[in-house]
C-alpha cells in the first residue's frame, strides 16, 4: 500500500507540473530506452526492497542499500568504460567494510533470509540511477536542473501508470 500510494501521489504531482516545465520539442522516441531502464528498474528495486523488508530489520536494510554507491560505478566501469582515479577506487573500496561495520552487532547474527532480495533491490536501484543519468543526458537541455526535472516527471508518470 505504501509503495502504490506514494507513487500515485508523485504521479499526480508530476502530472500537474509536467505541462508547465516540458517543452514539446524535448519529447522524442529516443528517450524511451533510458526512461524504461530508469522506471522499470526502479519498480523492480522497490518490489525487491519491500520483500527484503519483510525478512530483514529496517535498520540493517537502510545501511546496506547504501551499497548502491558501489554498484553504480562498477556497472559504469564494466559496461560503459568509465575510469576512476586511485582516490575514487579507495573510497569505493571502503563501502563494503563500512556496511559491514554498520551492521556489526557483538554476539548477534546477521539475518541471511532476505539478503537475495536486498541484493536484487540494490542492483535494480543502481541500474535505475544509470537510467536517470542517461535520460537527463538524452533530454539535452542547456540546464541540467531543467533536464533533471523533466526526467523526474517522466519517471514519476510512468511509474504511477
Amino acid at each position: 500500500m505504501l509503495l502504490v500510494s506514494s507513487q500515485l501521489i508523485l504521479g499526480l504531482i508530476s502530472l500537474a507540473v509536467f505541462p508547465l516545465t516540458t517543452p514539446a520539442a524535448v519529447l522524442r522516441w529516443s528517450l524511451t530506452g533510458p526512461l524504461l531502464l530508469c522506471s522499470l528498474c526502479f519498480i523492480a528495486g522497490q518490489i525487491c526492497f519491500f520483500q527484503a523488508l519483510r525478512r530483514i530489520e529496517s535498520s540493517r536494510i537502510a545501511s546496506l542499500t547504501g551499497l548502491k554507491v558501489l554498484l553504480v560505478p562498477v556497472f559504469l566501469f564494466l559496461f560503459f568504460g568509465n575510469r576512476y582515479n586511485a582516490g575514487q577506487i579507495v573510497a569505493l573500496s571502503l563501502t563494503l567494510p563500512a556496511a559491514a561495520l554498520m551492521n556489526y552487532q557483538k554476539g548477534g547474527k546477521f539475518q541471511l533470509d532476505g539478503l537475495g532480495y536486498l541484493l536484487l533491490a540494490v542492483t535494480f536501484y543502481a541500474w535505475s540511477d544509470i537510467g536517470v543519468r542517461m535520460l537527463v543526458v538524452a533530454i539535452g537541455l542547456p540546464s541540467t536542473l531543467h533536464s533533471a526535472l523533466i526526467a523526474t516527471n517522466l519517471n514519476n508518470l510512468l511509474v504511477a501508470l
